[in-house]
Formats: C-alpha cells, sequence, structure tokens
C-alpha cells in the first residue's frame, strides 16, 4: 500500500486530515501513473469504508427502532406525557443511543474523508491537463 492510500485507511481517528499531508504541492504537475493509481486507489477505499459506515448506521437505527418498539410493547417505557416517555425510553435505551451516536459520527468522518479523495482525484486530473498543455506547447515552440 503505498503513502497515499494508506491517509485514506479510515480505520483509525481522524485519518482522513492525514490526507491533506500526502497531496503534492502545486509546482509539482508531473503526474505519474502510479499518482493516478493512487488518487483513484484512495477513492475506491474511502468509498468502501464510506459504504461500510453507512450500513452500519442504518442497522443501529433498526436495532434501536426495534428494541424501542420492544419496551414500549412490555411496558417498561412509560409516562404520563411525551416529555416522561422519551425521559424513560432515554434511560433504558441509553448504550444504544450512545452506540448509534458513535455509528453517525464514524459516517460522517468517512463521508468527509471521501470528499477528501474526490477532491484528490480531482486535483490529479487537473494536473493531467496542465501536464497535457505544457507537453502541447513545447511541442509547438519554434
Amino acid at each position: 500500500m503505498t503513502e497515499l492510500t494508506r491517509a485514506y485507511d479510515t480505520t483509525g481517528t481522524n485519518n482522513n486530515l492525514h490526507a491533506i499531508d500526502s497531496l503534492p504541492a502545486p509546482s509539482e504537475a508531473t503526474v505519474s501513473a502510479d499518482r493516478i493509481y493512487d488518487a483513484y486507489q484512495g477513492l475506491i477505499l474511502a468509498r468502501d469504508e464510506m459504504h461500510s459506515k453507512t450500513e452500519t448506521t442504518i442497522a443501529m437505527r433498526n436495532i434501536l427502532e426495534r428494541e424501542r418498539a420492544a419496551k414500549i410493547a412490555s411496558g417498561e417505557i412509560t409516562g404520563r406525557n411525551e416529555t416522561e416517555r422519551k425521559a424513560a425510553e432515554r434511560q433504558i435505551l441509553y448504550a444504544l443511543i450512545e452506540q448509534l451516536d458513535s455509528a453517525e459520527y464514524a459516517e460522517r468522518a468517512a463521508r468527509c474523508t471521501y470528499d477528501i479523495a474526490q477532491f484528490d482525484v480531482e486535483m490529479v486530473k487537473q494536473l493531467l491537463r496542465l501536464q497535457e498543455i505544457e507537453t502541447y506547447n513545447n511541442a509547438n515552440q519554434f
């Protein structure tokens, strides 16, 4: 795995911020095949991670909703009004609500990493275009 694809590995905390450090300086207009591969590989990894985190969030929401319905049906969540019922629900389902919050945070972080990977691919495209223009201009000089 290259340095750039490691930058998009979102298995750790705040790895999406490290992707910025691996981007080339604007003066490095020459784009190699490895650089192109790394940009697209980073995009693939980031997209896969975002999909995984989104699926986890959806599953956590479903679990929470099933538990909420079961607790209401069993009479564990009660209250005279909506506010009391919500308070009882939060107290009883606290652990699941916290897990859902964590899953939602991970999903947002994965989305940020994916956005950065998209910017990287777009930058590579623009650098390739500059390289193409420079090559054309050099070939047409007298």
